[in-house]
């Protein structure tokens, strides 16, 4: 029998003013931020695509033992900070299932082979951790801008509109 849980890490982690990376990811869920703002406070903008998926247990800072998803997202359009097209970089999503244990996160992106997105990424060692949770992909259909989180206020962005703040505003290496 498969058992699941929901963990609601925005409450969680927000509630009990846990430090860490956890906490700054989690800062990001909590309001809506424009893209210039995400940028900003990314190590990493791209354009990728996830090519592949794998959940396990792992140790995460500020939180603990926890299930995640790590996921290997091709790079095709850097759009600030340190990466190379064609670069593939390991990312990180609380959340996922292991055996008959699946951990549901709220506001945690679910990522799958082949979905193409533009990623605001944080460097958390070994792996990225897509900053802002779900406000911190932006799902693409082609060169359009397929969806944003559910809360976000502003109209979808273009593309373009996206590369250019995120150009404008991504921090100096």
């Amino acid at each position: 029998m498969k058992r699941a849980i929901q963990m609601a890490l925005l409450s969680s982690c927000a509630g009990l003013g846990l430090g860490g990376a956890a906490t700054l990811e989690t800062e990001a869920a909590l309001r809506p931020l424009s893209i210039e703002a995400l940028a900003a406070r990314s190590d990493v903008v791209v354009i990728g695509r996830v090519s592949g998926v794998e959940s396990r247990w792992t140790e995460w800072e500020g939180i603990g033992r926890l299930i995640v998803t790590r996921c290997t997202l091709t790079v095709e359009e850097v759009l600030g900070g340190e990466a190379r097209p064609e670069e593939r970089l390991a990312v990180e999503i609380p959340g996922g299932t292991v055996g008959d244990l699946t951990l549901v996160v709220s506001d945690a992106p679910a990522l799958v082979p082949g979905e193409r997105a533009v990623f605001f990424l944080r460097d958390a060692g070994d792996a990225h951790r897509v900053y802002g949770l779900e406000r911190g992909r932006i799902a693409l259909d082609g060169d359009r801008v397929a969806a944003r989180a559910s809360e976000d206020p502003d109209p979808l962005p273009t593309l373009d509109e996206i590369r250019r703040a995120a150009k404008a505003s991504a921090r100096p290496r």
